[in-house]
């Protein structure tokens, strides 16, 4: 008798120590999603961000082309802080991605 309460002991602390690891492994997963969501979306997000700079630099710089045809100078400064921050941009949406590595 004492044989099968000290087999049903074990028998319940093997279940719970499974138990237990299993949930683990399920918030190890979970928290792994989330955070290939949160790299998906940053990246995402941070595409938009250098297509929306990327556009902004050919309309300036279409705007610089047809001054130039007027003969206005060209205003190199403004071509040169929209690329800054384009770039700037960039690694701001990329830092959170590079500190999970």
């Amino acid at each position: 008798m004492a044989d099968y309460k000290v087999n049903d002991a074990v028998v319940n602390i093997a279940q719970s120590v499974r138990d237990a690891g299993q949930a683990v492994t399920e918030s190890t997963v979970a928290a792994y999603e989330r955070n290939v969501g949160f790299a998906q979306s940053t990246l995402e997000n941070g595409v938009e961000v250098l297509k929306s700079h990327a556009e902004s630099a050919r309309s300036l710089l279409r705007e610089q082309a047809e001054r130039a045809q007027d003969k206005q100078p060209l205003d190199a400064q403004a071509v040169l802080n929209t690329a800054i921050a384009a770039q700037s941009a960039i690694c701001t949406m990329l830092r959170p991605l590079l500190r999970m590595v």
